[in-house]
């Protein structure tokens, strides 16, 4: 009977699958280095029915109320870009995406908006950590591996049933 109990305990925990989450070995990072990542980036996240599905296309857009003319910008969305394609997440256009990924505030503040569903939000990741340096090889680098544990942390919320 014991063994029952902890086989439902089990499958009621299993039932938040992080399938589409990597280990840091997969990201190209050691565990010790996503660790210290992760707790410099202070991730918020709220996620209210990002039920990720692989097959759907991401877009990547930017809004800052405070910087709406940032010159980063436009260097932030290409690494995002990359960052995805690297994890072998699929991308498209705002004409084919389903998720629309709008960064904002140093680059690393997202809102996840369903395209279909009239831009409802569907999850927000938070960081106060604020990255402006993405012009040298080792600043886009480090922006890189930011957006990999931000994501990561962000697709380990996603809920399969």
């Amino acid at each position: 009977m014991k063994k029952l109990l902890y086989l439902l305990i089990f499958i009621s925990f299993a039932s938040y699958s992080q399938d589409y989450a990597k280990t840091p070995e997969d990201l190209g990072l050691s565990a010790k280095e996503y660790k210290k990542i992760k707790k410099k980036l202070k991730l918020k996240i709220i996620n209210r029915d990002f039920d990720f599905d692989d097959f759907e296309k991401i877009y990547v857009g930017y809004k800052s109320a405070i910087f709406p003319n940032d010159s980063n910008a436009e260097v932030w969305i290409e690494l995002w870009n990359e960052t995805i394609f690297d994890m072998g997440l699929r991308q498209g256009n705002l004409d084919n995406a389903l998720y629309i990924f709008v960064i904002g505030g140093g680059g690393l503040d997202l809102k996840v908006l369903d395209y279909l569903d009239n831009n409802t939000l569907l999850a927000t990741v938070t960081s106060p950590k604020n990255h402006r340096s993405v012009y040298t090889s080792r600043g886009r680098s480090k922006y890189k591996n930011y957006v990999k544990v931000f994501l990561n942390e962000l697709l380990k919320t996603v809920r399969t049933d």
